[in-house]
């Protein structure tokens, strides 16, 4: 009986998996114009993380990683409708443009769901 609900909630997995790949693949994809409100740029940057855990022989250890994140380049955009929203570009859109500019967007929503699933100046 075990196997029965494990072959389940593989199935169910699998079409889950199944169902957003098919959502992103066959999105529509939308040009907007919006005006750009606010430009953000975080730099790379390397942050320490600690973590604890308890082996097999119930010992306590602590390992320490160093993760590094990339540099950030994106918009906050004003669109024509009144939403507000998060754009990533590249350096030379994002360099190029000035608060209160016209940039045109490509948001890609999904073919079931109809989510924006990607927002990108270019």
């Amino acid at each position: 009986m075990r196997y029965f609900f494990e072959k389940i909630v593989v199935s169910l997995v699998i079409t889950v998996i199944i169902c957003f790949a098919i959502d992103i693949c066959m999105g529509n994809e939308k040009a907007e114009t919006g005006t750009v409100v606010e430009k953000v740029f975080k730099q790379e940057r390397e942050y320490v993380e600690h973590n604890s855990y308890t082996d097999s022989k119930g010992r306590y250890n602590t390992s320490t990683s160093v993760r590094h994140a990339p540099a950030s380049l994106h918009f906050y955009e004003k669109l024509q409708t009144g939403q507000v929203v998060k754009v990533d570009c590249k350096p030379g859109i994002f360099y190029d443009s000035e608060v209160g500019s016209q940039i045109r967007i490509y948001t890609v929503y999904g073919y079931m769901t109809g989510a924006a699933w990607l927002r990108e100046a270019k």
